[in-house]
This record gives structure tokens, sequence and C-alpha cells, in this order.
């Protein structure tokens, strides 16, 4: 096996400031949630706020954690073995989760509207 240098660009230094922004937004989104959904939802909105807020700091916890994987992963650091994309996998269900609840919320919503106003 040949000792070619390791490529000296910023990847991995770009990849955990994409995953550090994607935490910080899905923080910010759920502070604005929370302030946005409180006349509607009460108390739910509180909740709601509450756990993006710790999945948001999950979130970045998990990609630090994968940051320095990478960073020991790397030729001369004495590991060999990249993290998967487990992460990955785990913030699309958690969206796709969030979409479907959003989605069945608003479809009961606008069913119990639409059966009072045919009262």
């Amino acid at each position: 096996m040949s000792s070619a240098p390791v490529d000296a660009g910023l990847q991995i230094e770009r990849t955990a400031l994409a995953w550090r922004r994607t935490g910080i937004a899905v923080l910010v989104g759920s502070l604005i949630g929370l302030r946005v959904l409180a006349p509607q939802l009460g108390w739910g909105s509180v909740a709601l706020g509450v756990v993006g807020a710790a999945l948001a700091l999950l979130l970045l916890w998990a990609s630090a954690r994968r940051h320095r994987r990478v960073v020991e992963a790397m030729p001369g650091a004495g590991s060999s073995a990249l993290p998967g994309g487990m992460l990955l996998v785990v913030v699309a269900v958690t969206v796709l989760l969030l979409g479907v609840g959003a989605l069945t919320y608003l479809a009961l919503t606008s069913l119990a509207l639409a059966h009072l106003a045919l009262r």
C-alpha cells in the first residue's frame, strides 16, 4: 500500500460545520415554533419546543462526537474505523416523523373545524 499524502483540504471541517449549522437551525426552529405556536397549542408548544431543543442539543453532541471519530480515523492517528452514516439516518427519520406528525395534526384540525362549521 502506498503512503500517499493525505488530502490537506478542509472537507472534515466543512462537514463538521454543516452538522453544527443543522443543529443550530433545529434549535432556532424549535424556539421560534415555541413562540409562534403558543396561541394555538398552549402548553403543547412548550413541550414541542423543549423536545426540539433537546433533539438539537443531541444533534450537536452527536456531530461533535462524529467529527472527533473522523479526525481519529485519519492516517497517522492510529485508528482506521470511520463512523458510519447512522447520524444521517437518525436525522432523516426524525424529520420524516415530525413531518408526518405535523401533517396528521393539520388534517385532524381541519377535519374538526369542518365538522364545527357544519353544525
